[in-house]
């Protein structure tokens, strides 16, 4: 007999929203590859900010129809040049929204943050248009809590996110991008020649996790430093003075201003020495890779609040940089570097946070807001 075939489902058109920074357009694109693996057909169109042009050009090939770019207007924490500026380009950017919107008249839209989200998540929530948001972080920014009660859905990646103010919210846990996903497949912790430290900065506030790193590594002794290997990922600003560094101390390393494949180095290190983005932590996570986690101090307090969350799992090794001196990060580099039951139990603590399938959850939210409100926003105009 013929084998019957399910009909492909039906094409949807969908916009999503997100901030310029890696932190809110990784989730966002690993939204959209789901979608578009499980709706071939569908039309999917990315809004983001000028800042984001870099990250959007490297997203695959074919993944959004259509990318869009709204002036910057960052929200203002008071009264200052940042927000006139604020105030003038905040109607450009409702106005530029609502042309979307209008234009690709969307059976539902995404958004993962930021400001550049706000305008259009709110107005597709006026025109009844279903609406979901992500909250990638413990603490949810600006945008989330002014959408939270105007939307027609939330997913958070925090068990703790909204908990309690919020009825309904779903936990999805974290998106990650497939190529994250794929290589995890392939990791095999073992021994290795050399105990390798995957350092990590992040977009913001490097330098500092840079210096304390370096001044960490100066205090080993010559057997130490040929037990060591570092891949360092240190920002434009200080790729050269730290590749200089590791020369003069005479530690193999590879040191990179940023790099676009991070599962590559995943593979490659035994531990990570990081920030305490949302990304990066689940990223950790799928990678079970043990961790001493530096939460950068100034990003209203998310940061501490993630890597708090891991800590009380006892996931990674929470460290505050205010008063974390080289001496003390040397100390755990060392006791991991020594000690495969320290660093195995981390790895199997820092495993059980993550959530498999968050994209699948995510999208199956987005497709299930559809029917309630396809008939009800017909009214305004779409």
């Amino acid at each position: 007999m013929p084998v019957t075939q399910e009909p492909a489902p039906n094409p949807l058109t969908a916009l999503v929203f997100a901030g310029h920074s890696g932190g809110h357009l990784f989730p966002a694109q690993a939204f959209a590859e789901c979608f578009r693996k499980r709706r071939r057909r569908s039309r999917l169109y990315l809004v983001t900010g000028r800042k984001g042009k870099n990250l959007a050009a490297k997203m695959p090939h074919g993944l959004f129809n259509e990318v869009f770019y709204l002036e910057e207007f960052p929200f203002p924490s008071g009264i200052s040049l940042r927000s006139m500026t604020f105030l003038l380009q905040l109607p450009k950017a409702f106005l530029a929204s609502a042309n979307l919107l209008l234009r690709f008249k969307p059976d539902v839209c995404a958004g993962f943050g930021s400001y550049v989200s706000f305008p259009g998540i709110f107005l597709a929530s006026l025109f009844r248009i279903p609406t979901l948001i992500h909250e990638q972080n413990l603490i949810p920014g600006k945008a989330t809590r002014l959408l939270a009660s105007r939307v027609t859905s939330v997913a958070v990646s925090f068990e703790e996110t909204l908990s309690g103010k919020l009825d309904g919210r779903t936990v999805t846990g974290l998106p990650l991008r497939s190529p994250l996903r794929e290589s995890a497949k392939k990791r095999q912790p073992g021994k290795r020649e050399k105990f390798c430290v995957l350092v990590v900065g992040g977009s913001q506030g490097a330098q500092r996790l840079n210096g304390l790193f370096l001044e960490a590594l100066e205090g080993l002794n010559s057997e130490e430093k040929k037990k060591i290997a570092v891949i360092h990922i240190a920002g434009t600003n200080d790729y050269t003075r730290v590749g200089e560094s590791y020369k003069k101390m005479e530690i193999e390393s590879d040191v990179f201003p940023f790099h676009e494949k991070m599962q590559e180095l995943y593979l490659r290190a035994d531990m990570a020495v990081t920030r305490a983005g949302a990304n990066t932590l689940f990223e950790l996570s799928l990678f079970r890779l043990p961790a001493i986690v530096v939460p950068y101090p100034y990003a209203e307090a998310h940061q501490a609040a993630n890597a708090a969350y891991f800590e009380s799992r006892q996931a990674i090794v929470f460290k505050n940089q205010d008063t974390l001196s080289a001496y003390d990060l040397r100390r755990e580099i060392l006791r991991l570097m020594n000690s495969p039951e320290d660093c195995e139990r981390l790895s199997e603590n820092i495993a059980e946070i993550y959530s498999a399938e968050a994209e699948e959850r995510l999208v199956d939210l987005a497709e299930n807001l559809i029917p309630k409100l396809r008939k009800t926003y017909a009214y305004c105009g779409f």
